[in-house]
């Protein structure tokens, strides 16, 4: 299954929340502009009304009441794929764009979630790894009944053939893990395709990361195969973004507070110029890491948190740069900063950067 940083977005989330000018924010979500026409907002789930697993599962009647509120808010909720293509071609989306995904393939999604987004006529994106399902594991879709779902309306995209993680692994030859990676990526469309139809994948490519975890060296194979890719960092997917790190916002029952999802619906893409870390490792030796962040424009009240909703130090370098390190070292196996600002025409501005961090 994917990493979930729900308990981080909770903390950080209720830090912002008791902020004066959210008050006046949370009252007007409602009347915001149209702002954002080539931006979306993308949920994760894993498992619905599967209460074992708390920190990846949604309770049914929260997932109910999130439908219920996607319905009455006027969000637009595309499929996956449409939303990509229109960030490719940089033609606009409709206001409110929202795409719901699902990672691992679990059999939850057929019998308590796939009825509800049915009803509410919601187009959604699942991803899998076809060792799970070649298996004929009782928790996972078999394939016939993916057949069933992408007849009506269901996509189904690449999570690699086995869900390793991807990163290469120390002493591990630079050859044989590209290698690797190529056959879990192949792997994986192939049996897709095989399965679900030639064109299944294919319009675009689209691939989840395995935990959420990737670095420099992995996106760059990852776009030699010509994948878009789906992180689980948070914050609004953009035109303007990196499509080899697509962010998501992931959904437990944990932290399903109606205000937080709200929150996360009404959060901007970070308009972001240059970043000055792009491989996502750190070493002992550079634990924590410094951040440079340059922005395309001036925004008001930025500020950073780490992975415990604690604020980051940040010093602001000119009216568009700043410089940004935790207080303390990272823990791995990985961690995060994330930046937040007040959009002018409500809602915020949202960047959160993974790190891989050395053990």
């Amino acid at each position: 299954m994917g990493y979930n940083e729900s308990r981080f977005l909770e903390v950080l989330m209720r830090f912002i929340v008791k902020m004066t000018l959210l008050f006046a924010l949370i009252g007007s979500l409602s009347h915001a502009k149209d702002c954002c026409e080539n931006e979306a907002v993308i949920l994760l789930y894993h498992r619905f009304g599967d209460d074992r697993y708390p920190s990846t599962n949604i309770k049914i009647e929260q997932f109910k009441a999130q439908l219920e509120h996607l319905q009455s808010g006027g969000y637009h909720v595309l499929p996956l794929s449409r939303i990509l293509k229109a960030f490719e071609a940089k033609s606009p989306l409709p206001p409110k764009s929202v795409a719901i995904t699902v990672d691992d393939g679990y059999k939850t999604i057929l019998t308590n979630a796939h009825p509800l987004l049915k009803r509410y006529g919601y187009p959604y994106t699942v991803f899998v790894n076809p060792s799970a399902h070649d298996n004929a594991s009782k928790n996972f879709l078999t394939w016939d009944e993916m057949r069933r779902m992408q007849a009506e309306g269901v996509e189904f995209a690449n999570h690699s053939a086995t869900h390793e993680n991807l990163l290469q692994k120390k002493g591990e030859d630079d050859a044989l893990w590209r290698s690797r990676v190529s056959a879990e990526v192949r792997d994986a469309q192939k049996r897709l395709q095989s399965e679900l139809g030639e064109r299944r994948n294919t319009d675009p490519k689209i691939f989840s990361y395995p935990f959420g975890e990737f670095d420099e060296k992995l996106k760059m194979v990852l776009h030699e195969l010509g994948y878009y890719c789906m992180a689980q960092t948070s914050g609004a997917a953009s035109s303007e973004g990196d499509m080899l790190a697509i962010p998501r916002f992931a959904i437990s029952q944990r932290f399903a507070d109606m205000e937080d999802f709200k929150l996360k619906l009404a959060t901007r893409h970070m308009p972001i110029a240059h970043l000055s870390d792009k491989k996502h490792r750190v070493s002992h030796a550079a634990n924590p890491p410094l951040l440079i962040i340059e922005l395309k424009k001036e925004i008001r009240g930025f500020g950073c948190y780490d992975s415990l909703g604690e604020p980051l130090e940040v010093q602001k370098q000119g009216s568009m740069s700043y410089a940004v390190k935790s207080k303390t070292k990272l823990k791995p196996p990985r961690d995060r900063y994330t930046c937040t600002a007040k959009a002018e025409n409500g809602g915020w501005y949202w960047y959160s950067h993974l790190w891989v961090v050395e053990d």
